[in-house]
């Protein structure tokens, strides 16, 4: 490595001002200079930093502090105006393009993820982690998904939201259009589901189902909603546990009204035989 490359490279990660050459410098910036030298090498293209540690600060004092700088970027970071995005934060790893931050101490990566709360892990595409309560949130891969809780992360699949700043600890796994409103629940994958400000709830795949009370299991199916405290719905479609501690196992069209109620198989209200011998009532 020539003398110039060099002093370009000290310049940018130690501010010591030169015009042209180290002649230029006084004997302790020479010094200074000589110093971090020692820790660098170049083989090829590659820069190597040896026996020193690299530490990027914003020079605010303060690790959470923002104002713009003390980021590491990895790549161009394209700062675009359709949508307008904004770099103001410290202290991220950034990596990909297109990406706003305004906080610190975060990972983001992929292509125009957007992170307003601090500590969080972004990666994916058109991502979102907000809200006032938001730090240490996680959108790992996945596409337009948005994160507003927590303590809380979506792992993979596509406009997946969980949707209230003031829940915590909750994950959805992948899936499409889920909306994850609670705390400590679970959406496992498939499609419109929807958590409804519930508690311990957990959702596992099937489309359109809803959780609007806490320690509800809907196991797939679709169309299904468990509105009582402890109900189960294990698939089957157009279902409602509405029972304390009730159970539907599959079927479809059924209703549990009652305490530990258990229905099973389809309602056919057109079959009086039938609706006898299960006893059965929509």
């Amino acid at each position: 490595m020539n003398t110039f490359k060099k002093l370009a490279i000290v310049t940018g990660l130690t501010c010591i001002s030169i015009s042209a050459s180290a002649h230029h410098l006084n004997a302790d910036q020479r010094a200074k200079l000589s110093s971090i030298l020692g820790c660098m090498s170049q083989s090829n293209d590659t820069i190597h930093i040896h026996g020193c540690n690299l530490q990027i600060t914003n020079g605010l004092g303060e690790t959470q502090s923002n104002n713009g700088t003390g980021n590491l970027i990895i790549g161009y970071n394209d700062i675009s105006s359709e949508p307008p995005t904004s770099a103001s934060g410290s202290h991220n790893l950034v990596i990909g393009h297109g990406h706003t931050y305004t906080r610190s101490g975060s990972l983001i990566a992929g292509t125009k993820n957007t992170v307003h709360a601090p500590s969080s892990f972004v990666t994916g595409s058109s991502s979102l982690v907000e809200g006032a309560n938001a730090d240490r949130g996680t959108i790992a891969g996945g596409l337009g998904n948005t994160n507003r809780a927590f303590l809380s992360g979506i792992l993979g699949g596509n406009n997946n939201t969980i949707s209230d700043e003031f829940s915590h600890a909750m994950v959805i796994l992948g899936g499409q259009s889920n909306d994850l409103d609670g705390q400590y629940s679970t959406i496992a994958g498939g499609v419109n589901n929807k958590v409804v400000k519930a508690l311990q709830v957990n959702i596992l795949g099937g489309q359109n189902n809803t959780a609007t009370v806490q320690q509800t299991v809907i196991a797939g199916g679709r169309n299904n909603t468990a509105a009582r405290e402890a109900a189960t719905i294990l698939g089957g479609q157009n279902n409602t546990a509405k029972g304390f501690r009730s159970t539907i196992a599959g079927g479809a069209d059924r209703q549990t009204t009652e305490d530990h109620e258990f229905r099973a198989g389809t309602f056919n209200s057109q079959d009086p035989y039938r609706a006898n011998a299960l006893n059965e009532q929509n």
